[in-house]
Order: structure tokens, then sequence, then C-alpha cells
């Protein structure tokens, strides 16, 4: 875990970003955008951010507001009667005489989008996932945990694959590995094996075991702490390897450690992008 949380700096910088767009105030109900600003864990429905570019509160109801003790140096808490969050909200915009009011569109539905338009806030794409690019030592030092978590996972299971195991074997085996080691869910987990590793995002099968002499991939990855680890392994399962199985898996390979190499503080995705290609 990161040795500090930047979500204070987080929220100041981000009325920074306010002031200079000469917003007022922006409104979110993104659970993401939500922990980014403040540290903490919320499911959708649960609260509605109101921010300035001086203050910033969080409207929710009463069972919630518990959980947002830890950021209340920098967030104050306005309870609302349940379900009436998003009106609270509105109701504080109208009542601190806040003019230009912004949202994201793209996070909220059809109707709450017409709603907030309706009542005179405007939209505003990317704010936040602007700010995102750059990201806070604690959100690298998060990243990499989750990227930690799911190597060594995989490193405990991979001995333990054995023919005749079911991809659901594999696949229970490596989420509990995972989970074990701290993960806080795991959005994906796919294993794959002989003609199923054609297939993108296969279901792991509860009967199709795995054969001596075939393909095996497994595309796998973990939340930890709002960050997300994502990666894949393959490789042929048994000692008679086909000289274009092995073709093709060097090619690759010399392309993501091109890519590898292209990294570099400035460089864009298009580049690293093309180094690999």
């Amino acid at each position: 875990m990161a040795s500090k949380d930047f979500s204070q700096e987080r929220m100041r910088d981000f009325r920074h970003v306010l002031k200079q767009a000469g917003l007022d105030g922006y409104l979110t109900a993104d659970p993401l955008e939500q922990r980014y600003l403040s540290g903490i864990e919320l499911s959708a429905g649960e609260a509605v951010f109101l921010i300035t570019p001086t203050k910033a509160w969080c409207v929710t109801k009463q069972l919630i507001a518990s959980k947002m003790v830890p950021a209340a140096k920098f967030l104050k808490t306005i309870i609302v009667p349940f379900g009436g969050m998003l009106d609270g909200a509105l109701t504080e915009i109208k009542k601190r005489g806040l003019k230009t009011v912004a949202f994201d569109p793209a996070l909220v539905d059809l109707a709450t989008g017409q709603k907030l338009l309706d009542s005179g806030l405007s939209r505003a794409e990317g704010l936040i996932g602007e700010m995102r690019l750059k990201k806070y030592d604690d959100e690298v030092a998060r990243i990499k945990k989750a990227c930690k978590i799911a190597a060594q996972a995989f490193d405990e299971v991979f001995p333990q694959i054995k023919t005749g195991m079911t991809e659901d074997d594999v696949r229970i085996l490596m989420a509990v590995a995972m989970l074990r080691r701290g993960a806080d869910s795991i959005p994906f987990n796919i294993v794959c094996f002989g003609e199923n590793t054609a297939d993108a995002h296969h279901t792991a099968s509860k009967t199709r075991k795995l054969k001596a002499e075939e393909p095996v991939l497994m595309d796998f990855g973990c939340f930890y702490e709002g960050y997300c680890s994502d990666m894949t392994r393959s490789w042929w399962h048994g000692k008679k390897e086909p000289a274009e199985y092995k073709k093709i898996w060097n090619i690759v390979d010399k392309a993501r450690t091109a890519g590898v190499k292209a990294l570099r503080p400035g460089a864009t995705a298009g580049e690293i992008d093309r180094a690999a290609r």
C-alpha cells in the first residue's frame, strides 16, 4: 500500500482545474471519480459530489455518512433523505448561487443528463479524465501492487497446471491466489485450452480438460484499491512445441520487447504501439 494517500492534493488540484475552466462548480455521481478525489470507495447511487474552486461537498444518505469521515477535512458531508441526493446537490447549487456548474455527460444516463441540463448545468467532458493521465505517487504504488499480486499468483499457479485439469479448475486457482494476496476483486480471469485460445473473451469451461501437446492461454488481472492489472500468458503444454507456434510466439515476444524499450517520459501511446508493430 502507498505510504501516503494523495486524495486531498487531487481535490486541491481539481479545484484549480475548475478555476482555470471558469466554472463555479462540478457535479459528479460517478464512483470512480469520487474515489479518485476522496480516496473513499463508493458504489453507484450512494453519493453525489459537488465541487467548487474553494470547497467540496458530499451529498449522501445517513447510512453512508460514516464512510466519508476520512475525507472530512476537505469534503463536507450533507445528509439528505434516501434517494434525494441529486436533488440535494441541485438545491445546494441554488443555495450558494453557483451559476456555471458542469457535469460529464459521458458519466450519467440520458434522463439524469437531461435533468441536469434543465436545471441549468452545462456539459464538460473529461475534466477529471484529463487529470488522470498523470499519476500521483499513491496511484503508481497501487498499480504496481495490482501487477505484483497478479504476477505472483501466476507464478504460484503455473506449476500446478496439469493434464486433465479443466479450464475452470485453473480459473479458480488463479482467483484464490490473487484474492489471498490482497486483491479486492477479480474483474476478468480467462483460461483457454487448445482451440479455445482463439476465443478472445472465452468463458472457462467446467468440462474442457487440458490435453498433452496443446496451447494454453490465460488473461487475468485484479482490482487493488481502485486500480487494475491486466496480464496475458501463453505457452505450449507439452514437449513437442510445433515450429509454427514457436515462430508466432517469438514474433509477439519481440513486439512486446520493442514496445517496452520505446517507453520513456513524454512518449505517446501511439509511439509505443508503432514500435511494437
